[in-house]
This record gives C-alpha cells, structure tokens and sequence, in this order.
C-alpha cells in the first residue's frame, strides 16, 4: 500500500509501509477525513499508539506538531517508522519506542508532560471493548491532557467512553470507524457526523 504525506511540511512524501498483513495504515482519505476533523495541530504532543508506518504522528507532526511520540511493538515496523521520519526530516520532533501499549501505558515517567493528541489504532480483532480499556488507561494515568483529543481507528461500532472523554465525532467508512473524543475541560462536544 503507497502513503503520502497529505498536508504540510513534508507534504507529497512517500511513506514506506511494514511489509506482511500484521499492520493496517490508515488510508490516505480516512487521514485526510481525521485532520480535516481535528483541525489545527500546531504546536500539539503527539502519542501514536500501535503506529505502523508512523503516518498519523508524521501527518500530525508535518502540520505543525512539536513532537510524537510513536510506540509500536514490531521490529520491522519500528525500523519503518524510523526510516520514514528520517525521509521526512522529521528526527529532532520524534521519538519512537518499541513496545506493547499496555507495557508502555504501564508507567508514566514522572517527568512526562501529558499529550494533546493521542492516536490509537489496533488491530480490528482487539475488538471495540479494547479500544475503550485503553481510552480509560490514557484517562486514569494522565496521559492526556485537560482539551486534549483521542482519534481511534477501530471496526465500526459504538465505542463505550470513559467518564474522562466526551464525544467530538464518529464518522464511518465501510467497515472502518473513526472515533474521536476530547477529555473534558474543553468547549461544547460535538454529536456524532457533526451535529452540534
């Protein structure tokens, strides 16, 4: 599958992609749809969780994020994923971990300023419920600050949120859900497909 940068710095680059079926990268018009969503980003502290190729974060960061944070449990994608910040130019706004998010959701150094924007993209079969467990792990551990967002990547269905977020948007394409929620301290939410 060929990825591109859509918007930004690194606009039009060529993103590499993780050989084999174990990771999905998120299509270049769900992206397109997920930024149109969230707007600005500049200046936001990224976390990509379950990364991939790093598109999200990269995405984020070619728009004016100050940093991601890219976490990603397979070797050959962390190699991927370095590669494609290097193309990008991207190596003094990104740090990238190799890691199960449940292992590096487990700690959160002392000095670790919370994220504003948060990626999460597991694989489908981990199921709605998932997605929901870590939303709640990135709520209690103040991994997410007050206003800050969370955009899934999950199979359609209702996501059950976790008292911390309310509900900005879920949009859906075919079998692919995007979930994107705010944790609370931020202006009015906005109802699913847009409406106030």
């Amino acid at each position: 599958m060929s990825l591109r940068v859509i918007s930004g710095e690194a606009k039009g680059r060529r993103l590499k992609t993780p050989a084999g079926l174990d990771t999905r990268p998120t299509a270049d018009r769900v992206r397109q749809t997920l930024f149109d969503i969230l707007g600005d980003v500049s200046g936001a502290r990224v976390l990509d969780l379950f990364a991939g190729s790093g598109a999200l974060g990269i995405e984020a960061v070619s728009r004016g994020a100050v940093h991601a944070t890219f976490v990603e449990s397979d070797a050959t994608a962390v190699k991927v994923i370095r590669a494609n910040i290097a193309l990008c130019g991207f190596d003094e706004r990104a740090a990238v971990r190799r890691s199960d998010a449940d292992s590096f959701l487990q700690r959160k150094p002392a000095a670790m300023s919370p994220f504003d924007l948060a990626f999460l993209d597991p694989p489908y079969e981990r199921g709605l419920a998932f997605v929901a467990r870590l939303m709640g792990v990135l709520a209690a551990g103040e991994w997410v600050a007050a206003g800050g967002r969370v955009a899934a990547e999950s199979a359609a269905g209702d996501v059950e949120l976790p008292e911390a977020f309310r509900l900005l948007r879920a949009k859906v394409f075919g079998r692919t859900q995007l979930t994107i929620v705010v944790r609370e301290g931020t202006p009015e939410a906005i109802e699913p497909d847009g409406h106030r």
